[in-house]
């Protein structure tokens, strides 16, 4: 927990030091997230071209799914390790963003971004997973800078993420074999 304030501590204080480092801070804690689901309805509207349409909607799919499943998970870690936020235990310490849930263990926004680019890394979209989790890492950044979480938050946000991308994908594809042929 020391390791936690401390870094937090020296990464909101980054951010206060300049209007650019906040303006930085607001775009990766705050705005990227919006690419998600922008990437996933573009995706979803894809035209069909060489048979990837179904593939397209098929990945899109998956994501949503997984993505739902792991703000599941979020919640009820939530429940049983109700964590308060950086700048609720500490009022001194500079933060940017207000937030409606008091909780910060673990970030849903590392969560949902890395589930979703993990997903559909795992649905064959490499090139767009890979830049999804590289995106997903840096909102988790964003997040420390804003001072509504710790860095240990945004670590078991993006690994319960992955994990929950892995089972679905795993789960899913072993379902096959119960459905009827086409």
């Amino acid at each position: 927990m020391l390791l936690d304030f401390t870094l937090t501590q020296i990464l909101t204080t980054w951010t206060a030091a300049a209007p650019l480092h906040r303006l930085i801070t607001y775009i990766l804690a705050e705005l990227l997230i919006w690419l998600f689901p922008l990437v996933l309805y573009i995706l979803w509207q894809l035209p069909e071209s060489r048979g990837r349409f179904h593939a397209a909607r098929k990945a899109v799919m998956m994501a949503l799914m997984a993505t739902v499943i792991g703000f599941a998970v979020k919640s009820a870690i939530s429940v049983i390790w109700s964590r308060p936020r950086p700048f609720v235990l500490h009022s001194n310490l500079p933060h940017m963003l207000f937030s409606l849930d008091p909780l910060s263990f673990p970030s849903a926004h590392a969560l949902i971004a890395v589930t979703i680019g993990t997903s559909l890394l795992f649905s064959g979209y490499r090139k767009l997973g890979w830049l999804l989790i590289a995106v997903s890492l840096l909102i988790a950044v964003g997040r420390v800078l804003a001072g509504v979480h710790y860095p240990s938050d945004v670590v078991a946000g993006l690994c319960i993420g992955v994990g929950i991308a892995w089972y679905v994908h795993r789960e899913a594809s072993s379902i096959g074999k119960y459905l009827p042929n086409r």
